[in-house]
């Protein structure tokens, strides 16, 4: 698998998940996080470049307030 192959497949992904535009409406305490940023695209990603991948803190339950600093 290329490199460009593996990208697409993940942004295939990610397109089958909700997307979330405010922490409160997370359903969820604890996860990873994919961003995208408004107006950027890839070959790989037509719909949104992926931007910023993360975690919550190594607390249970900190995902929301993770998402909160990152929204703010």
């Amino acid at each position: 698998m290329t490199p460009e192959d593996a990208c697409r497949e993940i942004h295939q992904v990610l397109a089958q998940l909700p997307v979330f535009t405010s922490a409160s409406q997370v359903p969820f305490a604890d996860g990873l996080y994919f961003f995208y940023e408004d107006g950027e695209t890839s070959p790989h990603g037509p719909a949104g470049r992926v931007v910023r991948v993360g975690n919550h803190p190594r607390s249970n339950g900190g995902l929301e307030r993770r998402l909160r600093q990152h929204y703010s």
